[in-house]
């Protein structure tokens, strides 16, 4: 079970319509010059897919977090 916070950010697109664009951009303005993505650091990692990951796996992140669903 995930306990959603009021700081969460969550991100619902169709697919293939720009979600990965989307979760960068939406990283960049939240963490500002700390953004970094990249090996060992993926953005699937900073910015899971609920679905895929799980609730449990959202309780390991730094807040705000930033969340995908699927539409």
């Amino acid at each position: 079970m995930m306990r959603v916070e009021d700081t969460d950010v969550f991100i619902a697109t169709y697919p293939k319509c720009g979600t990965t664009w989307l979760q960068h951009i939406c990283s960049q303005l939240i963490k500002g010059e700390n953004y970094q993505a990249g090996r060992g650091n993926e953005l699937c990692m900073q910015s899971p897919m609920i679905e895929r990951m799980g609730g449990q796996f959202t309780t390991t992140l730094n807040h705000p977090r930033i969340l995908k669903v699927r539409k």
